[in-house]
């Protein structure tokens, strides 16, 4: 009796063995993979964007981070300022190497999984984060056309002004606006396709890692050759802002102040005197 009760609360079920176990086989783990695949696919192409104008702005050295930090703030951290951007370009490159494998497996595992599963994709579970990609992706597609709208609105109101760098917002502005529409447009395109049923993830797949593997490499190197090439000297802001005692102990310091301590008390003498 005794070890037949035994052997029935051995054999009890788990409630949170359970849970898992259901979490991760069934369809709540997918829309967790997929969640993440959307989460992916707006956050790379970002990541790539900015990675490609940090380089650019090292290349020429205009519109960067460290340059216009050097405008507000004292020119002598320059040499601070372009060494935190470099090692920040190091740290967009480490993302990419992180999350670009991981947007591939999640592509094709999120592929695999609605295959075997039909109807999957006519549920909310799987229209939901499309949805939502898809909103991100046209509000900034809305504020790169906004900007780009700026650009020409201030180059027409800045003709005639000796002074305007037209060229220089067209190349720091209006490029960048650019090519931001054209990214996350085509992100609208892959997502409106795949919410239809065509799925084009390794076509986007493909493309996203050969950019992102460039863009990797282009900046690796950018770093390397701007942190060996005597451009960054984390001592030389120590050196030009520490204070020069020198003069403080200057002779002629004294002398002066002994000067007039002599002066001071030859007339206090002679006034009483």
């Amino acid at each position: 009796m005794d070890s037949a009760k035994k052997s029935e609360i051995v054999e009890a079920p788990s409630v949170s063995s359970g849970f898992f176990k259901k979490l991760l086989s069934g369809s709540t783990f997918l829309t967790l993979e997929h969640v993440a695949h959307m989460t992916l696919v707006v956050i790379i192409p970002a990541l790539i964007l900015i990675s490609f104008w940090i380089a650019i702005s090292i290349w020429t050295g205009t519109s960067s981070f460290s340059g216009m930090l050097t405008s507000i703030i004292d020119s002598s951290y320059s040499s601070t300022l372009k060494y935190l951007e470099v090692m920040a370009s190091l740290g967009f490159v480490a993302a990419q190497i992180v999350l670009v494998p991981i947007l591939v497996i999640l592509d094709r595992r999120t592929r695999a999984e609605w295959q075997k599963r039909k109807g999957y994709a006519e549920t909310q579970k799987f229209k939901v984060p499309i949805y939502i990609a898809m909103a991100v992706s046209g509000i900034t597609v809305i504020c790169s056309m906004v900007q780009m709208v700026y650009v020409i609105l201030a180059s027409f109101a800045l003709i005639g002004v000796t002074s305007a760098e037209i060229g220089n917002m067209y190349l720091t502005s209006f490029l960048p606006a650019a090519l931001t529409l054209i990214t996350f447009a085509a992100i609208i395109g892959y997502l409106f396709k795949l919410i239809k049923g065509y799925d084009k993830g390794r076509m986007f797949c493909m493309v996203t890692s050969v950019i992102s593997a460039a863009i990797v490499l282009a900046l690796f190197i950018t770093a390397i050759v701007v942190m060996h090439d005597g451009s960054v000297d984390l001592e030389s802001t120590d050196s030009t802002n520490t204070t020069d005692d020198s003069n403080y102990y200057d002779s002629d310091y004294y002398n002066y102040d002994d000067q007039y301590y002599q002066d001071y008390y030859q007339d206090l003498y002679d006034s009483y005197y």
